[in-house]
C-alpha cells in the first residue's frame, strides 16, 4: 500500500469525519421532514464517505504513518493527546450548531454569530484531530 499525503480539509481523517457528520445531519433533517428520496441519496453519500474513511484509517494503521499537509491557522495547536476525543466531540457540536443555525432561517441574524464561531471552531478541531493523529506514530 502506497503511503499517502493527506490534505487538510480535503481528504484528511478530520475532513472525512467532518463530512460524515455533516451528511448524517442532513440525512436526519430529511428523515424528520419525510423527504425519503433525499434521505436515501444521503445514505449513498454516507456509505461512500465511510468507505473513504475506512481506507484512510487502514492505510494509516498499516503504514504506521499519518502524513498530511496541515492547513495554517491563526490559533495555537493543542499537542496533548488527551484532547483528541474532545476535539472530535467539539467537531460534532460545531456541525450540529451549523445545522441548527442553517435550519432556522427566520432567526438568521441571531444565528450568524453562532454559525461563524462554529465554522472557525470546526476548522480548529479538524486541524487538532490531524495533528494528534500524526503524533500517535
Amino acid at each position: 500500500m502506497k503511503k499517502k499525503n493527506y490534505i487538510s480539509n480535503i481528504d484528511s481523517v478530520s475532513a472525512l469525519l467532518d463530512r460524515l457528520i455533516t451528511e448524517k445531519i442532513k440525512q436526519y433533517f430529511f428523515f424528520i421532514r419525510k423527504k425519503n428520496k433525499e434521505a436515501i441519496k444521503q445514505s449513498l453519500i454516507i456509505k461512500k464517505i465511510t468507505s473513504k474513511l475506512n481506507e484512510a484509517l487502514k492505510e494509516i494503521y498499516v503504514s504506521k504513518k499519518y502524513n498530511f499537509i496541515n492547513e495554517i491557522r491563526t490559533f495555537d495547536n493543542n499537542s496533548d493527546i488527551s484532547k483528541l476525543i474532545n476535539n472530535i466531540e467539539n467537531l460534532i457540536v460545531m456541525n450540529l450548531n451549523i445545522g441548527i443555525a442553517d435550519n432556522k432561517l427566520n432567526r438568521i441574524i441571531r444565528n450568524i454569530k453562532l454559525s461563524r464561531n462554529s465554522l472557525e471552531g470546526r476548522a480548529k478541531n479538524k486541524n487538532n484531530i490531524d495533528i494528534l493523529l500524526k503524533k500517535l506514530n
